[in-house]
């Protein structure tokens, strides 16, 4: 089963990593207000400081999700033998495991009404894209497409 660990820390890492940068995009294009400085190396100090801060933070707060994450995947792979079916299974876990950590921050609903909560759709967005992006591994276990 340690290819079904090394498909969990591949969605995992991509989301932790990708995700902070789509969500950068993503304000960018929604007209959130950042404030980087005019200077141009002042400027890509403070952009490279955002990304490591939100993928260090995103990492401490997703780990307990990877442990969720792989345990879902390692026993619904027992009982679904089709990839695309347990795919799709996978992406609503993943979906929901994405937004638990912003329910224990924000610890309400409301959060998820707000205009900004739109640029936090970009990690269920990664999440689904790493989870069909990598293959599952499957060809010695039985699964079949």
């Amino acid at each position: 089963m340690i290819f079904l660990w090394r498909y969990c820390f591949r969605v995992w890492i991509t989301a932790v990593l990708v995700g902070p940068i789509v969500l950068l995009l993503m304000q960018c294009f929604l007209n959130t207000q950042l404030s980087f400085s005019t200077n141009v190396f002042w400027a890509a100090l403070q952009l490279s400081s955002y990304i490591l801060y939100m993928a260090f933070f995103g990492s401490l707060l997703s780990a307990p999700g990877l442990l969720i994450f792989y345990l879902t995947l390692k026993f619904s792979s027992k009982l679904i033998s089709n990839q695309r079916l347990l795919k799709s299974l996978v992406c609503g876990v993943g979906v929901l495991l994405t937004f638990l950590p912003f329910l224990i921050l924000f610890r309400s609903i409301s959060f998820f009404s707000e205009k900004g909560f739109i640029g936090y759709l970009s990690y269920p967005l990664v999440v689904v894209a790493a989870i069909w992006y990598y293959d599952l591994g499957f060809k010695t276990a039985g699964a079949t497409e």
